[in-house]
């Protein structure tokens, strides 16, 4: 539900802040969540990724959800101006790029790298990065994206907007398949794919800090009785044997031949 949205920002921020492209273009100018409007004097090129309206459909009609088929807005904000400002204000050259065509060119070449990696996919090498990797563990696929352009010119300069919002079906909110699987760890208290996305984020990072902000206010589960010990189970054979008084069973390797399992005990 709304955590694995938070899940999807911290994936896909952690995946731009390690693209070659994106870097190449923009430096460490990626900011997750940006509250406010977009100032003009702000550093660019720059990317701004948030997660718009989203909405769930219940899995199972009858019975309602969770689980939901959860559908959401992934937005990029990427900006780039053509001219450089100090910290007064004041303009000091000339950025790169220059023209309006290295401008629009610059900006597709961005929004062509944000699309294959929310997609969870990496056309320019050989295998995803393990970054990219953590991107499928949170989106499911990717639905459809609408892209607008948005200018401006004001005293000389010029900035080039591109919104870019990618339609994505996400992975729902999974909880542990049996006592035994119960999750340990610091995040142990965050359902996936959070807990899983918050596990691999580097340690000291803005995404890991956030993890252990969203970690605090949930208790930590306490492990099943009998946790950290194999269940106990009983050993049976299966045989099938002959129901006719004086006749010999039939023994291992004979035909037919039996079948053992192994059945758990509860615990």
């Amino acid at each position: 539900m709304s955590l694995t949205r938070t899940a999807a920002r911290l994936a896909l921020y952690q995946a731009l802040l390690t693209d070659p492209v994106v870097t190449a273009i923009c430096g460490d100018a990626i900011y997750d969540s940006k509250i406010g409007n977009f100032s003009s004097r702000e550093p660019v090129p720059v990317v701004i990724l948030s997660t718009e309206g989203a909405k769930g459909e219940a899995w199972n009609p009858q019975n309602g959800g969770p689980p939901f088929n959860e559908l959401c807005g992934i937005t990029f904000e990427t900006a780039l101006r053509a001219v450089e400002f100090d910290e007064a204000g004041q303009i000091v050259g000339y950025a790169t790029p220059i023209t309006d065509r290295e401008m629009e060119a610059t900006l597709d070449a961005l929004e062509d790298r944000l699309l294959w990696i929310v997609s969870g996919q990496d056309p320019i090498a050989r295998a995803p990065r393990a970054e990219v990797r953590a991107v499928r563990k949170v989106v499911r696929r990717l639905v459809r994206y609408e892209s607008e352009r948005f200018t401006a010119e004001d005293i000389g300069e010029k900035l080039a907007i591109r919104l870019t919002t990618a339609q994505v079906e996400l992975v729902g909110e999974e909880a542990p398949v049996s006592i035994w699987d119960t999750p340990t760890g610091s995040f142990a208290g965050l359902p996936d794919p959070l807990r899983t996305i918050c596990a691999g984020q580097p340690e000291g990072s803005s995404g890991y800090e956030t993890c252990r902000l969203i970690a605090s206010k949930y208790p930590v589960p306490a492990p099943p009785s009998g946790a950290g010990t194999q269940p106990a189970t009983v050993g049976l054979v299966i045989a099938p044997q002959p129901l006719a008084p004086g006749v010999p069973p039939i023994g291992p390797g004979q035909n037919p031949p039996e079948t053992g399992l192994v059945v758990p005990l509860g615990g």
